[in-house]
This record gives structure tokens, sequence and C-alpha cells, in this order.
């Protein structure tokens, strides 16, 4: 009686799996980084997209037009009264009263869902007022605005911003030719995470 086995011995079997073990530990550090650079991609473009949004439709209706935080995610549809409380997602307007207020009569446009766990969110402008308004005009009515997103890590070389002129221009956040890998806001200062 002639038996041929085949199948792996135990050191074949853990030899592999040592060899897949060292795999996935060069890998996933490189996998982390790639999945942390797709969120901040994604949820910086959607702010930007909000806001181009907010001003397009000022223009269009030839009247202001503002986004705020949302104070829940649960049917809230109002405007948080914590300055830079953007976790819950925001809201985007038509605000004819100019008051920074989504009142009764004034048109809900958009609404956005929360951003993601860890993820942090600031706004900051000329007056600290609750939402930025865009006139008819597409311009802004404070003299600058700038939105600063801060991913789970809170490392400031991930730190991105959106920093808006006056005249309603959005436009990214970018490192300087000092090359410290540090995005810088509106005035040349590097960006920081809480």
């Amino acid at each position: 009686m002639n038996k041929n086995i085949q199948g792996f011995t135990l050191i074949e079997l853990i030899v592999t799996m040592a060899v897949f073990a060292i795999l996935v530990a060069i890998a996933a550090p490189s996998f982390n980084a790639f999945t942390d650079s797709s969120r901040r991609a994604s949820e910086v473009n959607n702010i930007s997209g909000t806001l181009a949004y907010a001003r397009s439709e000022a223009i269009k209706r030839n009247s202001n037009v503002s986004v705020c935080a949302r104070i829940s995610t649960v049917g809230a549809e109002t405007c948080s009264a914590v300055a830079n409380d953007w976790k819950y997602g925001w809201m985007v307007f038509d605000d004819t009263d100019s008051d920074g207020v989504l009142d009764a009569g004034e048109n809900l446009l958009r609404l956005f869902g929360p951003i993601s766990k860890g993820s942090v969110i600031t706004e900051t402008t000329g007056n600290a007022t609750l939402a930025l308004t865009f006139r008819g005009s597409g311009f802004i009515t404070v003299a600058n605005s700038e939105f600063k997103y801060c991913g789970p890590s809170n490392k400031a070389s991930n730190a991105r911003a959106i920093i808006i002129s006056k005249t309603g221009r959005a436009r990214l956040s970018i490192d300087t030719a000092d090359a410290d890998k540090t995005h810088e806001d509106s005035s040349g200062t590097n960006l920081t995470c809480p």
C-alpha cells in the first residue's frame, strides 16, 4: 500500500504565516495613511463644494444665502448656537433677513450629515457670527473667513484650511516654500490641531 500524502508541514505553515504577518505589518501604516488622506480630501472637498454651492445660489437668487453648523443630526434644521460645533454637519439656506438663522418662510437648500468620528471642523469669521452669509453679489458679509479641518490623528501636518476672501472666493491652504509639510492659514501661520 503506497500512500502519497500531500499537504503542508507545520514548519511550512508557520514560516508562511510569519512572512504574511511581516507583510501586513509593513502595509498597515501605509494603508492607515492612505485612509486618513482620503478622509481628509473627501471632507475638505465637501466643505469647499458647499461654499461654492452657497455662493452660486446667492448670485443666482440675488439674495443672501447662509451656511451654518447644525445643532444635531436627528431632524435638526436649526443652526447650532455654539460656534465651531460642526460635528453634526451643516446646512445651506436662503437667508432673506440676513440674521444667520433659518426662519419660517426661508428655504432650506441643502442639508449635510455629520463628519467622521474624531475629525474637527472649525470656522472663524471676522465678527464671530455663527453662520457664514453670502450676499447676492457673491461677496461674504464679513472681512474674510476660514474653515479648518483636523483629522482624527490631530497632527498639524494633516490640517487643511479653506480660506474665503471678502469676494466669496474660496481657496485651499497650501504648504509654502518653507517645506515643513504643514499648511498655512490666510496670515501665513502654520495650521495647528487641537
